[in-house]
């Protein structure tokens, strides 16, 4: 990797043998990685260059300051808040899964290790924060607009005109950084679930095998798919700002993606909608059959 930025796997484990093996899987795969022995160790390393981490795999069960507890106060900081933690664990209680992800788990990975787990895991923890980082730079341009605006509607077919039309709308936002993620969650939701089709089961087997964007490359060039369109409609008024995004597919089951599951902990996917309602908007709403969603930030 050329830089250094938001690529380092930060590995925080008090077992030296799984340091050593987690450190030499991913160096060879071309990561760099820094080692913490427990909770107290990792925060002084974040603490120092929180710049420096794109991901932490982050063990749950160590002395002085376990991973739970790292977890809650890297969330309660600024810095920290945004960097994918990766949470590691040989218990199989769903029950403990679930309370990580509420406290703000990107994913978990299980003991005994398997490597391409592993390796999906850092992959996409990494290159989705680096998306966002990327994001929130391109925000930084803009952070003066010359106009308020009041109400727009855009339209949108593909995914590279999302990170544009995010950092348009977010700038128009009291708290910028607290919408973006959320909202390019929702807009990349209305192509790939929406007007592409693609499934929960297949984009998880695409992330798994490494295949997603050769895959999705494949489902935009479908004849059935070249004229669809996506839209967003923004409104301000006194009390709150509102995002109404439509989408050309045939919905979905929404209801079970607005909370974290245990069932969906393992997986790289189906955590966009409950991460956007946790951290970016005050209420999410679906309409209809569910390609119809509304997320509401209060003035």
């Amino acid at each position: 990797m050329e830089q250094d930025f938001y690529t380092v796997v930060l590995i925080v484990d008090d077992d030296e043998s799984n340091r050593e093996m987690l450190e030499e899987l991913l160096e060879d795969e071309g990561y760099k990685t820094a080692m913490a022995r427990d909770g107290v160790e990792a925060l002084e390393l974040l603490e120092a260059d929180p710049n420096l981490y794109g991901t932490i795999l982050l063990d749950r069960m160590m002395p002085r300051m376990n991973g739970m507890e790292l977890l809650r106060i890297i969330k309660q900081n600024e810095l920290l808040c945004r960097i994918p933690v990766v949470m590691q664990t040989a218990n199989a209680l769903l029950d403990e899964r679930l309370e990580g992800m509420r406290a703000g788990a990107w994913q978990y990975i299980t003991k005994p290790f398997e490597i391409q787990e592993v390796l999906v895991a850092v992959q996409v923890a990494i290159k989705h924060y680096q998306d966002y980082k990327a994001l929130e730079q391109q925000l930084l341009k803009n952070t003066n607009p010359k106009f308020t605006i009041t109400q727009s509607s855009h339209e949108f077919s593909s995914m590279d005109d999302i990170h544009e039309l995010a950092t348009t709308l977010a700038q128009n936002c009291p708290d910028p950084n607290r919408v973006l993620l959320g909202l390019v969650e929702l807009l990349n939701n209305a192509i790939e679930h929406g007007n592409l089709g693609i499934t929960y089961n297949e984009k998880k087997q695409w992330l798994k095998k490494g295949t997603w964007y050769e895959n999705i490359n494949i489902r935009y060039q479908l004849v059935e798919n070249s004229e669809k369109k996506a839209s967003v409609t923004f409104k301000r008024s006194e009390k709150q700002i509102q995002f109404l995004i439509e989408d050309q597919g045939d919905g979905f089951e929404w209801e079970k993606y607005m909370q974290f599951d245990s069932s969906r902990v393992l997986d790289p996917n189906g955590r966009g909608i409950a991460m956007a309602m946790a951290l970016s908007f005050d209420k999410i709403i679906y309409h209809g059959k569910g390609n119809v969603v509304q997320a509401i930030v209060d003035l």
